[in-house]
Order: structure tokens, then C-alpha cells, then sequence
């Protein structure tokens, strides 16, 4: 018997290392397939869409799929991958705020506000969902709130470079030009 043990543990920790490779070796595509997608988008969309065959079970190549899909146009993919992802792991603020911008890009703003929303509670002290948060609802025409979140999101981050350009542009659209002229200045001072 005190054999027989021996060989079940050998087998188990053959199994454990097996395991193991396997999903290190699946990583590793899953990083080249990230890689990929930086420069050329469609086949690395494609790389992650044969991995989801290999193991449909990892919701974070749902996330990266999402983020093709909506680069490429293909928003109703990008909503069903979003939201496979969501499924697994609703408290990302980062899945809601790509739901955000697939809503948006779709022109579903109040659903997409919505989401902004989600986002903002869930990572409060992250600027670039203010800044999300913010265009959305200028498109809406809730321009009185964009402000505020714009400005939210410098006075989390006074340096920003993307917050002082969003609200600059902001003040442009409104014609408030001479806030946008400081605005900007202070930008071309961070350079």
C-alpha cells in the first residue's frame, strides 16, 4: 500500500504540472493574440476567437474580443462579448465602461450612461471614466453635468493630458473660447 500511495502521488503532481503548462501555454497565445491585435486587428481578433474554441471558460478573452470587435465596427459582437464577460465578472469596472463605449458607439446613450454610471460607482477615483461619463452625456445634451464630470475628472488628475484636451475641446464646442484657449495653454505647458 505505502507503493500504491507513492504512485498516486506521482500521478497527482503529474496531473497539478500538466495542468499547469497547459494554462501557461494558453497565456502565452493569449498574450501573442493581444500583441497581434496592436497591429494587425483582424487576424488578431481571429487568434482570440480560436482560443474561446480551445476554453470558452476564459472571460477575459471575451474582454479582449469586445475590444476588437468594437475597433472593427462589429458592435453587436462586441456587445455579446462585453456581456459574457460582465456575466463573470460584474464588479469590473473596466467591463462596464467598454459597455459604455459599445452603448454609445451604438447610440444607445441612456443604457450607455447607464453603464458610466455602473463604472463611476465601482471605481470612483478613476478620471478616465468621468471623462467617459462626461462625453456620453454631452451627446445627450446633459451639458450642465458633462462640465462637472469633465472638470471631476482634472481635479482627480490635474496633469492629465486627456482631461485638459477633453474639457478644452469642451469649452470649444460650447464657444467659450477663451477658457479653452486656457485651458489648452496649460496642456502645451505639461509637454
Amino acid at each position: 500500500t505505502k507503493v500504491w500511495r507513492v504512485v498516486v502521488h506521482i500521478a497527482f503532481f503529474s496531473c497539478i504540472v500538466a495542468c499547469q503548462s497547459r494554462e501557461q501555454v494558453y497565456d502565452e497565445k493569449l498574450r501573442q493574440c493581444v500583441e497581434l491585435s496592436q497591429s494587425k486587428l483582424a487576424e488578431g481578433t481571429k487568434c482570440l476567437e480560436a482560443l474561446l474554441k480551445i476554453n470558452p471558460d476564459r472571460p477575459i478573452v471575451h474582454s479582449f474580443l469586445a475590444s476588437n470587435y468594437r475597433r472593427l465596427g462589429e458592435l453587436d459582437k462586441a456587445e455579446r462579448a462585453i456581456q459574457t464577460f460582465l456575466h463573470s465578472y460584474p464588479l469590473e469596472a473596466f467591463g462596464h465602461e467598454s459597455y459604455c463605449e459599445i452603448l454609445r458607439d451604438k447610440d444607445d446613450l441612456p443604457q450607455a450612461l447607464l453603464e458610466c454610471y455602473r463604472a463611476n460607482e465601482l471605481a470612483p477615483e478613476n478620471e478616465k471614466l468621468w471623462l467617459t461619463t462626461a462625453d456620453v452625456q454631452e451627446k445627450m445634451g446633459k451639458i450642465g453635468e458633462a462640465e462637472l464630470n469633465y472638470k471631476k475628472a482634472l481635479k482627480l488628475k490635474p496633469d492629465d493630458h486627456a482631461a485638459l484636451l477633453f474639457l478644452g475641446s469642451f469649452y470649444e464646442r460650447r464657444g467659450r473660447l477663451d477658457e479653452a484657449i486656457s485651458t489648452l495653454e496649460r496642456l502645451l505647458e505639461l509637454k
